[in-house]
């Protein structure tokens, strides 16, 4: 087998199994050689009462300490969930919908002049 390593391969392919871990308090698992916040129902369930309490915060009208506006800051969690995830749809689904079902706009991505700087 000249040229071939057996062992990368097989290496390569440990990598691909799905396996749930815990680490530092968080269920994760390794995708691609990539760490995820694994798909359990304890990770789901704590990421939406944290998506709850700041949805309470936005509409209570609480200004963000950092200068971002609340457009910012959702658009850049959605990022974070979309790249640290296993699944990102259900908890970016969550944050849609009961953004909505508290009344608050819609986010869109590029914010409009009038908005930019403002917190």
């Amino acid at each position: 087998m000249i040229g071939k390593r057996p062992r990368a391969r097989a290496a390569a392919d440990a990598r691909r199994v799905r396996a749930v871990k815990r680490w530092m308090g968080i269920d994760v698992t390794i995708d691609d050689g990539r760490l995820l916040i694994a798909d359990t129902t304890a990770e789901r369930e704590a990421a939406f009462e944290a998506y709850d309490h700041a949805i309470a915060m936005e509409a209570r009208g609480h200004v963000l300490s950092n200068g971002w506006t609340w457009n910012q800051r959702w658009l850049n969690t959605i990022r974070n969930i979309r790249s640290s995830t296993e699944n990102p749809g259900p908890r970016i689904d969550h944050i849609v919908t009961r953004r909505r079902q508290a009344g608050l706009p819609e986010l869109v991505d590029g914010e409009p002049e009038s908005e930019r700087g403002r917190a």
